[in-house]
């Protein structure tokens, strides 16, 4: 494999591990940006016209100071757009239509307008990085719109070579660059008409640090289409993350949305901490395969954060096998079996299910992951009332319905998502915060 060579090129070049390192740690303390050159990008944009209405998603084997590793470009059969031509580490974007041979096609797709968008977008950029900002980045970006290199993740080559001497910087690996940020929209309640919620939002974050630690990490899983930005977007009454009815995957990179949450308990009255929701990539997004959204998910999640408070597994309609796959082994990486009540399964997009239905297919989902059926806790509130928290539960937010239309799922869904133990009383309860295992390189 390809893996396996690189492998074989480390222990044997000594002198070329050097000079690869030394000629791309120079690209790291860089500002995480394309750097356009405004010449080229204007000459480049004018060729885009060239591009046939197919494109293809390639790459081949290539060697730099003698490693070996994959170089991809974006090509219709006869015009390329590539960042550098994968033999040296100064190169910028180029778009040409010189002949290219012996190579693998891994998708083909039309040059939609968004497609079309994305190509100028990265027009005239100059600032490569083998590990930060490459040729894989660039295609898979023009290609789905999600800036990742695979690999830099799981067991990827480029990260065998770089990823010990990277510890700095590592929290900007698979970022958007500054310039093609997706640009924020503003924050619109859902209900005008719901009481102070119990979660509420402070910002958005692209990755996390020390000061965070202590904060309750909630991550959200499930597969694309089954609402986790939606259900995100309750837990805060605000609509935060973008959201669409799609078979591809909204959310292109981790993110990380923080803000503060309250419980009113008899045992220890009023009170708050910090919280991290987490939204993930959608497992077997149409332009991703399951085990390279797995891969960058636990990527981003081993490097921002040492503890997992709350697993929100999401799913919605019939649970198709490669999404219960990619689930259970995520769920096997953080040690389901150990700590069970760190988990709450959500059968999503019930609104128009009878209850009867709505059970069916809960424990219908139970079974599939093996989730205890009666995970239920119990806590008192301020005023003495004994309240049932379930773990596992059904829930639907259609657009447009008033608060008190969906308080009743919006209650139980938040609740779940803080109860930590037998009282819902906030941080670390329970079986203790699920430990981030660093140095596992790949899922088992």
């Amino acid at each position: 494999t390809s893996s396996g060579r690189l492998s074989h090129a480390i222990r044997n070049m000594g002198s070329s591990t050097s000079q690869l390192l030394d000629a791309e740690m120079t690209s790291w303390v860089l500002p995480h940006k394309l750097n356009y050159s405004e010449t080229l990008r204007n000459y480049q944009i004018r060729l885009l016209d060239n591009f046939g209405p197919r494109l293809k998603l390639c790459f081949r084997d290539q060697e730099v100071y003698s490693y070996l590793y994959q170089h991809w470009w974006i090509t219709d059969g006869v015009w390329i757009i590539e960042f550098g031509r994968g033999d040296n580490l100064t190169c910028t974007v180029m778009v040409h239509c010189n002949p290219r041979i012996n190579f693998t096609i891994d998708d083909v797709f039309d040059k939609s307008d968004d497609v079309m968008q994305r190509m100028q977008s990265v027009c005239g950029a100059t600032n490569y990085s083998l590990a930060l900002r490459n040729c894989e980045h660039l295609a898979r970006y023009i290609h789905c719109g999600a800036w990742i290199c695979f690999q830099m993740v799981g067991d990827g080559i480029l990260k065998n070579c770089f990823h010990k001497h990277m510890s700095k910087f590592s929290k900007v690996l698979n970022i958007f660059p500054d310039e093609i940020k997706p640009v924020e929209r503003e924050k619109v309640p859902l209900y005008s008409n719901a009481p102070s919620t119990m979660i509420k939002f402070s910002r958005t974050a692209e990755a996390l640090t020390e000061v965070d630690s202590s904060a309750y990490n909630i991550v959200f899983l499930g597969p694309t289409g089954s609402g986790k930005s939606h259900l995100i977007n309750n837990a805060f009454n605000l609509r935060v993350c973008e959201t669409a009815a799609s078979a591809l995957s909204v959310t292109k990179q981790v993110k990380f949305y923080q803000g503060t949450y309250a419980w009113d308990t008899v045992k220890r009255g009023s009170f708050s901490g910090p919280v991290n929701i987490i939204d993930t990539i959608g497992f077997c997004d149409s332009l991703m395969s399951a085990d390279e959204v797995l891969d960058a998910i636990k990527e981003r999640v081993k490097v921002n954060l040492a503890y997992i408070d709350k697993v929100v597994i999401v799913c919605s309609g019939r649970i198709e096998k490669p999404h219960s796959k990619s689930i259970k082994k995520f769920m096997e990486w953080l040690s389901f079996t150990k700590y069970k009540n760190k988990f709450v399964f959500v059968y999503n997009k019930a609104d128009l299910l009878n209850s009867q239905e709505r059970m069916t297919n809960l424990l219908t989902m139970c079974s599939i992951f093996g989730a205890d059926t009666h995970q239920t806790n119990f806590g008192t509130t301020k005023n003495g009332q004994v309240i049932s928290i379930k773990m596992n539960l059904t829930t639907g937010f259609p657009p447009g319905k008033s608060y008190s239309e969906i308080e009743h799922d919006h209650t139980n869904f938040t609740r779940a998502l803080l109860c930590v133990g037998n009282e819902p009383e906030g941080l670390f309860g329970g079986n203790g915060r699920i430990p981030v295992d660093k140095n596992m390189c790949t899922i088992l």
